[in-house]
């Protein structure tokens, strides 16, 4: 069973999905739908509130305001293969104010061929901001995709330290 509630962080609001062990499993995109976890869980019966999500609301904020470095917040994976697990476990490694490319993170799960994979599983990342997508960048140097888009992806780096093209 799943629980759900949205919570505001900063100056937009998140629904937050947990599963009955008290992790968080999915983030919603920024000012989201209830239609985005529903798609996402269309299968699970979701219920609202759940302790963990007012930790989250905190957490989030003192993280989106500069307050905290690392959203250390119990995590789940309801979603993904194991591969893309693998990806999302990786990135959590990512320090503060660091990046890695595409290319660094495929190396770092051991398919240093399987990049397009692991841009693939890091676009489908449910829990941005906990596992840190935000830190991965393209080859190049340049900034690349996000999922709650390149702006946001942008304003996460730059909270950090980071500017890149």
């Amino acid at each position: 069973m799943f629980q759900y509630q949205k919570i505001t962080a900063v100056s937009a609001t998140y629904l937050l999905v947990a599963d009955e062990h008290g992790k968080l499993v999915y983030i919603g995109e920024p000012d989201g739908s209830l239609a985005e976890i529903e798609h996402a869980f269309k299968t699970q019966a979701l219920q609202a509130n759940h302790q963990l999500f007012a930790e989250a609301e905190g957490a989030m904020t003192a993280y989106l305001t500069g307050a905290v470095r690392e959203l250390n917040l119990p995590v789940g994976y309801a979603t993904g293969t194991p591969f893309q697990q693998a990806v999302w476990t990786a990135l959590q490694k990512v320090p503060y104010g660091e990046t890695v490319t595409y290319t660094e993170l495929a190396t770092m799960v051991g398919r240093p061929t399987a990049v397009r994979a692991v841009a693939t599983a890091v676009g489908k990342n449910p829990l941005p901001l906990i596992v840190p997508c935000h830190r991965v960048v393209r080859k190049d140097g340049t900034i690349g995709q996000f999922r709650w888009g390149v702006s946001y992806k942008r304003r996460l780096l730059q909270l950090e330290g980071i500017s890149l093209s």
